[in-house]
């Protein structure tokens, strides 16, 4: 099974070869705001830009792969889910916590690479003046992004079912 923090490695390292690639490169004002038409509207400066891209990163990182390494600490009274008695039983907690962890973790991944896209938009958006964004790459990777973390959701809500209370029969 690939390991969503591997998969986040990877991407982590891709961003900072494009940050290393792209920082110099980059104009002293980067657009930071654009509009519905993909046309910049608000600047920032590089440094800025690079902080901004950094910040995000970091917090994606620590929201999907080292936060829920504290749901397995928490007691199962501090834990909210539908089923909760059944779910966090003894003999399942273990992977329950973990099948959450896991898809948190995709959660990630699936985040990450859409803010590498969305960041390398508004890079080539600078490197040409600083004039537009590609739209249509970026509402693509939005529909994307959103099928990627609707089928986490899916995932998550067929592993999380109402268990049959049926008895055999």
């Amino acid at each position: 099974m690939v390991r969503p923090w591997l998969v986040q490695a990877l991407i982590l390292a891709l961003a900072a070869a494009q940050i290393a690639y792209y920082y110099v490169r980059l104009p002293d004002r980067v657009p930071a705001d654009f509009d519905l038409q993909g046309l910049a509207v608000g600047w920032m400066s590089r440094a800025g830009f690079l902080a901004t891209y950094v910040a995000v990163a970091a917090i994606i990182v620590v929201a999907c792969h080292w936060l829920p390494r504290w749901i397995g600490k928490l007691p199962s009274a501090g834990l909210r889910s539908a089923n909760k008695a059944y779910w966090l039983a003894p003999e399942r907690r273990q992977s329950t916590i973990d099948a959450i962890r896991h898809e948190l973790g995709w959660i990630g991944v699936c985040t990450q690479v859409f803010v590498v896209v969305v960041m390398q938009l508004v890079m080539n958006a600078a490197l040409m003046g600083g004039k537009r964004v590609s739209m249509s790459i970026l509402w693509t990777a939005l529909v994307l992004y959103l099928a990627a973390i609707l089928r986490i959701a899916r995932r998550l809500m067929l592993r999380f079912a109402t268990p049959s209370t049926a008895g055999p029969g």
